[in-house]
């Protein structure tokens, strides 16, 4: 019988020796197969790598803006239904247990020790925070989630719909509205910060009353006419959600 005899390929078994070729900026590894055959393998060269990282460095500064305003959109719409929903439930406890708000404490505008008062009185019983400090003419106060919010009460009576929320995804940010006349629109950028009001027995509600026909597009032209007030309102009204037209 007749015997029938099959050869494998042989495989290359590298034993690389790095040695200088006569490319001066680049390395060449030899390796010898088992047939003897030499085979050659060529690494990048600097100005390849430098071209690489170039053209990372330019598609990052690209897209890397669009991404981290992205993120801070998110992070603000959290944080904004978040003070929003605590607050309501905390006043809203407050009320089921002793039938109101309570705003009989202010008897001036713009004190401080009255704020303070009225939100002992209304929220602090019920809402966690890590820092509650008066400023010259309100209080300020610091949520678990690094939020914060702006107190301020702006009549002279005992009315609840003159105090004034202004609230900071950031509460390092709420400078730029401390001691300032929270009933002003230009007090808001709608972006650091958001307005919010309050009515004998409901607690802190964007201001609806300044958006009388309730259409979105009356909504998106008041803003855009310099009342960031509203700006809250929007963000509610589309589900809470920034949108392409947001003045952001």
């Amino acid at each position: 019988m007749e015997k029938i005899f099959t050869t494998k390929t042989a495989q290359p078994v590298c034993h690389p020796e790095l040695v200088s070729g006569s490319d001066p900026s680049a390395q060449v590894a030899r390796c010898r197969n088992k047939s003897g055959m030499t085979c050659k393998t060529k690494g990048f060269t600097l100005a390849e790598v430098l071209i690489t990282l170039g053209i990372i460095g330019v598609v990052a500064s690209l897209t890397m803006p669009g991404l981290t305003a992205a993120y801070q959109k998110k992070v603000t719409v959290v944080r904004l239904q978040k003070f929003y929903s605590t607050m309501l439930q905390g006043i809203n406890t407050k009320i089921a247990h002793d039938g109101a708000q309570d705003c009989s404490m202010f008897t001036s505008a713009y004190n401080p020790d009255e704020v303070l008062e009225f939100w002992n009185t209304n929220y602090a019983p019920y809402v966690k925070t890590i820092r509650v400090e008066k400023t010259l003419q309100g209080v300020e106060v610091d949520f678990l989630d690094g939020s914060g919010v702006y107190i301020a009460h702006v009549g002279t009576n005992a009315s609840c719909g003159n105090t004034y929320f202004a609230f900071s995804p950031n509460a390092k940010l709420l400078a730029n509205v401390r001691d300032k006349r929270l009933d002003f629109g230009s007090s808001y950028d709608c972006k650091n910060t958001f307005a919010f009001g309050t009515i004998n027995n409901i607690g802190p509600v964007d201001r609806r009353d300044l958006w009388p026909t309730g259409t979105r597009e009356e909504l998106v032209q008041k803003i855009k006419n310099g009342n960031a007030m509203l700006c809250t309102k929007l963000i509610q009204y589309d589900g809470w959600e920034i949108k392409d037209d947001y003045p952001w």
